[in-house]
This record gives C-alpha cells, sequence and structure tokens, in this order.
C-alpha cells in the first residue's frame, strides 16, 4: 500500500511537470540583439543616415490624410519628444491609435519597428520597396507606405498648460485625436508625389530623401521616400 501511495504521488507529480512545460510561454517582442542590429545598420553610413534604438512611451495615432504620427517620449530628449510619421495610401483603420508605455523603437530610415514590451505587441511600419538585409523579425502587425520622417518637437512651445512633459494625457492632448489633421509645426518633411509640385528648400523631384532644420525653433527633420514619389523638406 506504501508502494502505491508513493507511485500514485510519483504520477501526480509528473503530471504537473507535464502540464506546466506544455503550456506556451509568453512571447517577448523585445529583440534582444538591439546594439549589434544597429551597429551593423550603421557601419559605413554618414550620421544623417544612421538608424537608432531607443526606449520610452509611445502614443501612435491616425490622421485625415492617411498618415501614422508615433510619438516617442524619452528621458535624453529633455523637454523634446521624437515624432516618426508614416505616410500610407490608405490605413484598414481610419481612426487608429495605440498607447504603449514601455516601448522599444527601431528606426532604419525605410523602417520603424515599435516594441510593445510589456504587451508582447509588435508593429513594423515599412517602406513598399525596403531592402532591409539585417533580418529582422517582422512579427506582429506590418503596415506597408511611402514616405518614413523623423524630426523632433517642442512640447513647451505648444504647451500652454504648463503641464510636465511626462504626463500621459498631456501627451495625447498636443498629439491629437485619431482621425484628425497632425499638429501645426510637424510637416515640415513629407513624400510627395511626382506629379504634384509643392515648394521645398532641400529635396524636389528625383530626392527620395531630404534633410533639414526648420521653423522658428529650427526643428532638425529627414524623410525618406519610395519610388514614384520625391522627398520635400521645406521651413514652414
Amino acid at each position: 500500500m506504501k508502494n502505491l501511495k508513493f507511485s500514485l504521488l510519483g504520477i501526480f507529480f509528473l503530471g504537473v511537470f507535464m502540464m506546466s512545460c506544455s503550456k506556451e510561454e509568453p512571447t517577448s517582442f523585445e529583440i534582444k540583439n538591439a546594439k549589434e542590429i544597429i551597429s551593423q545598420f550603421n557601419a559605413g553610413k554618414l550620421e544623417s543616415q544612421k538608424g537608432e534604438v531607443i526606449y520610452g512611451q509611445v502614443y501612435m495615432r491616425s490622421t485625415d490624410d492617411h498618415q501614422l504620427l508615433v510619438f516617442v517620449q524619452n528621458a535624453d530628449f529633455e523637454e523634446e519628444i521624437l515624432l516618426y510619421k508614416f505616410q500610407t495610401k490608405k490605413l484598414q483603420d481610419p481612426l487608429f491609435k495605440e498607447i504603449i508605455n514601455k516601448a522599444q523603437i527601431f528606426y532604419f530610415q525605410n523602417q520603424l519597428i515599435v516594441n510593445d514590451i510589456d504587451s508582447s505587441r509588435r508593429f513594423s511600419l515599412r517602406l513598399t520597396d525596403a531592402n532591409d538585409n539585417l533580418k529582422v523579425d517582422e512579427e506582429g502587425s506590418l503596415i506597408s507606405g511611402f514616405g518614413l520622417s523623423r524630426m523632433t518637437v517642442n512640447l513647451n512651445s505648444q504647451n500652454d498648460g504648463g503641464a510636465s512633459r511626462k504626463n500621459e494625457r498631456n501627451l495625447q492632448r498636443i498629439a491629437g485625436k485619431p482621425g484628425t489633421s497632425q499638429p501645426v509645426g510637424t510637416s515640415a518633411c513629407v513624400c510627395s508625389q511626382n506629379r504634384v509640385t509643392v515648394p521645398c528648400n532641400s529635396g524636389r523631384h528625383g530626392a527620395i530623401s531630404c534633410s533639414g532644420a526648420y521653423g522658428p525653433n529650427r526643428t532638425p527633420c529627414e524623410v525618406t521616400c519610395v519610388g514614384g514619389y520625391y522627398a520635400c523638406c521645406n521651413a514652414e
């Protein structure tokens, strides 16, 4: 009887062990070798052509002209936030909105990857003709487009309430609601169709990228476009 009890206990614990092993571990979308990936991408490139990886709080939202705005708060940028703009032909969700409290962000000139570390979600915003040989896992939501730009935005210049830049509600108020136009002062670098002519201080027809500093605060801005569109950077 004693041996039978031990046998039953052994079978019980073996079953518990097998059940625990069979449970799928939650997938983490944080890319561990981030520094190596960015180092490989930046090798031999000019400073203006280099990518980056940063961590911070993210607010993503759509605009009324088929763009995705990705606002990033990071302690390294003091009173400024990063803004990535992704131009697409048409969004599946015209009222797209995501709030990510802890994100890992890769910027590759032709691709933006936003990893939601806490919820194990990934958003890949990728130019349609991007030739990325870095083998970054694209599991998650993949959105294709024709233009990707990067700029910094000073919250103090737009914040009449004087609230802290780390206040999440303040960030969303300044960034705007999904489906509305982008905030004033954030349209310096864009991709335009070849048949449309707009004033450009740099870029113009034939250029797939441009950069510069624009507006009264000399805001740095850069943009990369796919074929059939041209990069245009102008002073607002």
